[in-house]
C-alpha cells in the first residue's frame, strides 16, 4: 500500500449521525460550563456578585461528518428529539439522510447547505408537520422570545458563523452553521460591601414553568445570558454569549466567494435578507 495510502486510512473519520448515549453527559457537561462561567465572573469586579440560574433540556447530538455541508439537517434531526417530548407522534432522524433528500425535492438545497431561515421553516413543517416562526431581529432584541420558547422546552434554531472551536464569530458569513439552542443560563447580579468569601451559585431549574410567565419582568442584562448550544460538528455541549451569537448571527452578509456558488443553491436576494438576524422557532402542532 503506498504510504499517502496508508495515512490516509489511519486517519479517524468523525462519526455520521446520532451520538447514542450523548445526553447522558449532559449534566456533567453543563456543570463543566457553568463552573467554568463562574470563574470567568469571579475575575471581573471583585465586588460585584453574580447569582445565576439554569435551564437545560437535553437533547441528543447527531453529527454531520467531514466536509459535509449539512449542518442544518442534523439540527433539524436533533430538534425532532426535543419536538417529541411534546407530540410523541413526531417522527425521529437518527441521521440527516431522508431530510436532506427532502429538502432537495422541495428545491431548497443542492448538497444540504440552507441559506434561508424561510425555507429551513418550510423544511421543518414539511417533516415534522409542526408549527414554525421566523424571528427577523436580533437576537438581544428578541432575548425575552428566546428564552420564554427555551422554558417551553422547544427548540431554537440559528445560523451563524463558526469559528475553529465552533463558537460564533464574525466572518461575514464566510463561515454560515446552523445550531439548535436548548436552554440558558441567566445571572442577576448586585453591588456587596465585602468581596471576600463571595460565593457565585448557579441554581439548575428543573421547573421552568415558574420562569416563563415572568421572562417580561425579569431583569435582564444580556452581557449575562448565555445559550445552551449543540452543533453537528460536535457531540459536546457548548454554552455560548448570547452577545457574540447576536453578533455573529447578525453578520451574516455574503456567501464565502471562495465557495463555487454554483454548487449551492443560494437566494436571489442574497443572504443579508434570507438569513442575517433571522432565527427560527419550532412548534409541536396543534
Amino acid at each position: 500500500m503506498p504510504a499517502a495510502q496508508r495515512r490516509v486510512s489511519n486517519i479517524s473519520l468523525p462519526p455520521q449521525g446520532t451520538v447514542c448515549g450523548s445526553e447522558q453527559n449532559v449534566e456533567k457537561e453543563e456543570m463543566f460550563l457553568c463552573n467554568r462561567l463562574v470563574d470567568d465572573t469571579r475575575k471581573g469586579d471583585a465586588f460585584l456578585k453574580v447569582d445565576w440560574i439554569s435551564w437545560n433540556n437535553p437533547v441528543v447530538s447527531v453529527l454531520q461528518g467531514i466536509k459535509r455541508p449539512v449542518c442544518g439537517m442534523v439540527a433539524l434531526c436533533m430538534a425532532g428529539h426535543l419536538l417529541k417530548k411534546h407530540d410523541p407522534n413526531i417522527t425521529i432522524y437518527e441521521n440527516d439522510e431522508t431530510i436532506l433528500e427532502v429538502a432537495q425535492r422541495l428545491g431548497y438545497t443542492k448538497q444540504g447547505e440552507m441559506f434561508s431561515a424561510k425555507n429551513y421553516a418550510n423544511l421543518a413543517e414539511e417533516i415534522y408537520e409542526c408549527q414554525t416562526k421566523v424571528i427577523t431581529e436580533t437576537m438581544i432584541d428578541s432575548v425575552r422570545k428566546i428564552l420564554k420558547h427555551l422554558a417551553s422546552g422547544l427548540p431554537v434554531l440559528v445560523p451563524y458563523d463558526t469559528d475553529r472551536n465552533y463558537e460564533p464569530c464574525k466572518r461575514k458569513g464566510h463561515k454560515a452553521h446552523w445550531a439548535i439552542l436548548t436552554g440558558f443560563v441567566i445571572g442577576q447580579q448586585k453591588r456587596i460591601q465585602d468581596s471576600s468569601n463571595v460565593e457565585f451559585p448557579v441554581k439548575r431549574i428543573t421547573n421552568p414553568e415558574e420562569l416563563t410567565n415572568n421572562f417580561e419582568k425579569l431583569p435582564l442584562n444580556p452581557s449575562l445570558v448565555y445559550l445552551y448550544a449543540k452543533q453537528g460538528r460536535s457531540a459536546r455541549q457548548q454554552l455560548w454569549s448570547l452577545r457574540e451569537l447576536s453578533a455573529s448571527n447578525a453578520n451574516l452578509v455574503e456567501v464565502s466567494p471562495e465557495r463555487d456558488l454554483n454548487l449551492f443553491h443560494i437566494p436571489q436576494e442574497g443572504i443579508k435578507e434570507t438569513l442575517c438576524s433571522h432565527i427560527v422557532f419550532l412548534f409541536p402542532r396543534k
